[in-house]
This record gives structure tokens, C-alpha cells and sequence, in this order.
């Protein structure tokens, strides 16, 4: 199995990547298809994907409904501004008040017979950048859902 990397960028930006063994198609599709997304992505602790619903083309909107075992909720939206299925996206996160809204590029490249997956997100300074990477549960949470959507990907 391929690990999830996370990596700073210039003072502002932070990069995970990850490599799938299965098609570009099927990698975007798990990345943009509820009813695929809310089989492996995590949320912030022990919050769980629970509902989402996205409009995957730019202007289309997002959101994503997360829930923990005791009963918690949080509720992450955003809109997509750009959208080259299957191998771009573009889109801006609505982390509620106070805090930032991150613009996030994906994209998913195929190499050698893999799709590698890049999440590039921008973020307002680096302050904010190191606090997700240190203190914000980023790699923790990127890597449990990558390890779920590789298990997801080889079963099918």
C-alpha cells in the first residue's frame, strides 16, 4: 500500500498526494459521487462522512454532513470553480466563521497503471497552513481516508 504525503509549499500552501492502483476514472468518481465519497472520506476526530450532496461543475455547490458516535455534527459546504472531469478540480471550502476558505485544487494523473491523486490547498498565510498541519488533524485524517479508499478501489 502507498502512504499519503503532506507537504508545505512556500509559505502558504500545503500539498497531500496519494497513489491509487486503479483507473483516473474511477479514482475522480470516488472524489466526486456521493454516494462513493461518503464510503471513505473522515472527518475532523472521530467524525464520519454522513450525507453529502454536490453539484460537480463549476458553480455547483457542495455540502457535506459529518457525524460522530455520540451524536456531534458539523456541516462543511463549499462551491466548485473549476471542473475538468476526469482529471481537475478546482473549489472553495466554506469552514465557517473565523475561519478560513481554503481554495483546493485536485487533480489525478495516471502513471504507470496508478492515478495519482494531488490536493493543493491555499490557504491565507502560513500561520493558518502550519496550524492545520500541526495542530488541525490534516495528515491524520488524509491518511485514514486514503487507506479507506485504497481498500475501496482494490476490492472493486
Amino acid at each position: 500500500m502507498t502512504s499519503t504525503t503532506v507537504e508545505p509549499i512556500g509559505d502558504t500552501q500545503l500539498r497531500i498526494q496519494r497513489a491509487f492502483d486503479a483507473p483516473v476514472d474511477l479514482v475522480f468518481a470516488a472524489h466526486t459521487e456521493p454516494e462513493h465519497l461518503v464510503n471513505w472520506m473522515t472527518g475532523p476526530g472521530d467524525m464520519a462522512l454522513v450525507e453529502a450532496h454536490m453539484d460537480v461543475r463549476a458553480g455547483g455547490r457542495f455540502t457535506w454532513r459529518y457525524a460522530s458516535p455520540s451524536g456531534d455534527e458539523i456541516t462543511m459546504q463549499g462551491v466548485f470553480l473549476e471542473v475538468e472531469p476526469p482529471h481537475r478540480m478546482v473549489q472553495r471550502d466554506d469552514w465557517g466563521q473565523d475561519l478560513p476558505s481554503p481554495e483546493i485544487e485536485t487533480t489525478f494523473e495516471e502513471i504507470d497503471g496508478q492515478t495519482v491523486a494531488t490536493i493543493t490547498y491555499t490557504l491565507p498565510d502560513q500561520a493558518t497552513r502550519d496550524h492545520i498541519i500541526e495542530d488541525g488533524g490534516m495528515v491524520e485524517g488524509f491518511s485514514a481516508s486514503h487507506d479507506r479508499l485504497d481498500a475501496l478501489l482494490t476490492a472493486s
